[in-house]
């Protein structure tokens, strides 16, 4: 047992004045002489006797009243457990977990609505002079505040459902921090349905101080087929070409589920269906195939239909058919044959030859390949420019010199982190295989013909192999060294080639078609492919390709549909943009980023989908957990109505017994009248 107010015990003492004065002033007896008192001697022993037990009667429940009193005022209590409970003002912060996962019911109502109910109590729990803090998955600087009792009610009704999702972590940590501010009390409250996806206790860092309790909310088993995300399988999007779109969906519920449709909408119109069967706890992927027409930004959605949770159910992407490709070719003297006959006519290529003497550094933002034909010398500034490019996204494809004179070369691949050219290997060969499942020659062969003509050269450049995993050997000749390699390097891509472009003593590189063929694939894949989509909560940041804005206006952001829009923060450098939201995006959505009136790109938002997960823990889980997880100084209650207020009261206050002594000194004065007036 312990006393909120200790310091009052101290008037214990005063029960020793009324024993002083009993004690010195007892009833003292006069004699009286006269006959026959001798009679008389037995019955006055008897009153002494009796009255002196009358005295000391009252007198100990006079005593024992006050003593009641006194401890009453002292306030006793027995802890709850292993939670302090002291006098003075308390800090406490209380968490309402307002994912998309609290929108779900139980026999009580809907879990954000009880949850908030409970934060009520906890807070009536608490003397007025307490400190609160409010904390939802929003995260806003805000919430960092400890408020009063009355600032604390009043922003518990403004919480409303939220997109972000937050790990038990994340949330005690901010807890954490804010409760550091307060010297006395610390209690932190989590109410939240504690679903497996975000409940991590294992990897909190505990602060024995604080006392937790973790408040368990409780739906209604929900079955849920939701959209997990969605890839294309070619990372090169081209108009008049079969797309294939991969759907991956998942069945979170113990429950199979036939026939549900799914759509894929491409700029407000369908362009596949497909009707999938999915078994309990089942992944599926599904794989739509469609052609655009058009070049530009392709808006697109995937749609399917399950209840009762309905907000996974759409999935938003977005992406770019260029209208070109930019290629640049920095020739040391003569033009490449190769370059001018692969690229020269194509409409959909724009081919732009320079010498190695005169270059336009500024040019290399707006290219998508960077060709190296044959150069011999190349200056300090070029490298570092070519070395910025790859890095940022760019892709750089090198032909050696005849001229055996590789030095300069290697300086700029040793900086990419790529193979380098040693020996000239003069011995007559040819390649032998090619990396036939790489993504370059996917979808280009039906079928590989057993004895397959391959590429001949008199001599070719022996390259070291790189110390980086990322290489990738796309042509390997008869003696075992690549002929052609991709390298990736930064954000970028950087293919070499074992011979020149031109010199016919190795053999033209331009003779033989899947030497062409992998130029040409190179190319295509060179174009910056961005995000198809952006998770809501989970990253601020959308890294784009460069942008060209002109003089057209202000960056802005606009939900396609509505009116409203925002500025988003933006660094740019080289190659890539990077854009900040802030926050600002909080419903699932298509966008168009604009500059002025121009839509520059297309955007998507998608809710995360931790959500979708609809296995939870109970009490008695989070009790198991806690225990096998030596959690101290923490509770597990029960989010139900019956009995919480009272256990958060207990877990407040303790067991209060003042009311017990009130009681008691009020028995002991009725019995000391009892004694006044019943012992004659």
């Amino acid at each position: 047992m312990k006393f909120l107010n200790p310091s009052l015990l101290y008037a214990l003492f005063a029960l020793a004045i009324p024993i002083i004065i009993h004690l010195f002033n007892f009833q003292r007896f006069k004699k009286v002489y006269f006959t026959q008192v001798r009679f008389l001697r037995n019955l006055q022993q008897q009153t002494r006797s009796h009255s002196r037990l009358k005295h000391l009667l009252v007198l100990t429940t006079r005593l024992l009243a006050l003593a009641f009193l006194i401890l009453a005022f002292a306030q006793p209590f027995i802890p709850e457990g292993d939670h302090p409970t002291d006098a003075g003002k308390k800090a406490i912060s209380v968490y309402i977990d307002n994912s998309f996962s609290m929108d779900a019911t139980n026999e009580e109502g809907r879990l954000l609505e009880l949850a908030k109910m409970k934060a009520r109590e906890v807070a009536d729990a608490y003397a007025p002079t307490d400190i609160f803090q409010l904390i939802t998955n929003d995260f806003l600087g805000k919430q960092q505040r400890l408020l009063s009792k009355e600032d604390f009610l009043e922003a518990l009704g403004e919480v409303e459902t939220s997109p972000d999702t937050r790990s038990i972590s994340e949330v005690y940590k901010r807890q954490q921090d804010a409760l550091s501010q307060h010297q006395g009390t610390r209690i932190a409250y989590i109410l939240s349905d504690y679903q497996k996806s975000i409940t991590d206790l294992d990897v909190i860092s505990q602060d024995t101080t604080i006392t937790l309790n973790l408040v368990a909310m409780h739906a209604e088993k929900a079955s849920n087929v939701y959209i997990d995300s969605v890839w294309f399988e070619n990372p090169v999007r081209m108009s008049d070409t079969p797309e294939q779109l991969t759907v991956r969906i998942k069945n979170a519920s113990d429950e199979e589920h036939e026939n549900i449709p799914v759509k894929l909408m491409i700029n407000g119109h369908q362009k596949a269906m497909a009707s999938i069967r999915t078994t309990p706890g089942s992944t599926q992927d599904v794989v739509l195939t469609y052609t655009t027409e058009e070049s530009g930004i392709q808006y697109g959605e995937i749609a399917l239909v399950d209840y009762p949770i309905v907000y996974d159910d759409h999935y938003f992407f977005a992406y770019s058919i260029a209208d070109s490709l930019s290629i640049l070719c920095i020739n040391q003297n003569e033009e490449s044959e190769a370059v001018n006959a692969l690229f020269g006519d194509d409409a959909y290529v724009r081919l732009r030859n320079v010498s190695a003497g005169s270059i336009d550094f500024s040019a290399f933002s707006g290219q998508h390949m960077i060709v190296l034909n044959e150069l011999t010398e190349i200056a300090t500034g070029l490298q570092d420019e070519l070395a910025k490019f790859v890095n940022e996204g760019g892709s750089l494809w090198v032909f050696p010199n005849a001229l055996n004179e590789q030095e300069p070369i290697n300086s700029l691949l040793s900086q990419l982190g790529t193979g380098l050219y040693t020996s000239l290997d003069t011995q007559r060969t040819k390649v032998s295989s090619f990396f036939k499942e790489h993504l370059l020659y996917e979808h280009i062969f039906e079928k590989v013909p057993e004895n397959m003509d391959f590429p001949v050269t008199g001599k070719h450049y022996v390259m070291t192999s790189s110390q980086s995993t990322s290489e990738e050997v796309l042509l390997r000749l008869q003696d075992n060294h690549p002929f052609i390699s991709r390298y990736k390097s930064g954000r970028g891509f950087v293919y070499t080639s074992a011979v020149p472009s031109n010199d016919k003593s190795f053999y033209p590189f331009g003779n033989h078609s899947l030497n062409v063929l992998t130029l040409y694939q190179a190319a295509l894949h060179s174009q910056s492919a961005n995000d198809l989509f952006t998770i809501i909560g989970a990253d601020d940041a959308i890294t784009l390709g460069k942008l060209y804005t002109g003089s057209e206006g202000v960056l802005t952001i606009k939900k396609l549909g509505s009116e409203g829009s925002f500025i988003p923060e933006q660094r740019s450098g080289g190659l890539k943009t990077i854009l900040y939201t802030h926050g600002q995006v909080n419903e699932a959505g298509l966008y168009v980023l604009k500059a002025g009136s121009s839509d520059l790109l297309g955007l998507a938002f998608n809710y995360e989908r931790k959500e979708s997960e609809t296995a939870t823990y109970t009490a008695e889980d989070l009790k198991t957990i806690t225990r096998k997880l030596g959690i101290s100084s923490s509770s597990v209650m029960d989010g139900g109505i019956s009995e919480f207020a009272l256990a958060i009261t207990r877990q407040a206050e303790g067991t209060r017994l003042w009311r017990i002594c009130i009681w008691l000194a009020l028995l002991m004065l009725a019995t000391e009248t009892a004694f006044i007036r019943l012992l004659k």
